[in-house]
């Protein structure tokens, strides 16, 4: 949800440095107040509903919390997204790292973590 909400991939080597991982700009931004700094700017519809694609790039973020007992279940997200419910406030920006690309982890490697660290116990 958050590479379609900003318009580009998690990683992307053309970008500067500190630009390259998504993930981290988007930890930096929410820190900051700025999330909307990220939103497509080639996106109209986006542009015009501001506050819904901020929303929802807090609940991208909800789920991709470091600890996954912090993390919503499905049907919490289910009613999130009908409006039945509200989101909490997500204190605590440390999110899941963007996976490491090839040239950072060496030659012909790649890094990619364990299922159980991405999702986590429930």
């Amino acid at each position: 949800m958050i590479e379609i909400i900003c318009g580009r991939e998690n990683l992307d080597e053309s970008l500067p440095e500190e630009n390259i991982h998504l993930i981290s700009l988007l930890q930096e931004k929410a820190r900051f107040g700025q999330l909307s700094d990220l939103v497509d700017s080639s996106s109209n519809d986006m542009g015009l509903h501001m506050q819904v694609v901020v929303e929802a790039m807090k609940l991208a973020m909800w789920c991709l919390q470091v600890d996954s007992s912090r993390r919503p279940l499905m049907s919490t997200i289910a009613k999130v997204l009908e409006g039945v419910m509200s989101m909490e406030e997500i204190p605590d920006c440390t999110l899941v790292p963007s996976f490491a690309s090839n040239n950072t982890v060496g030659a012909g490697s790649s890094y990619l973590p364990s299922e159980s660290y991405l999702s986590g116990p429930r």
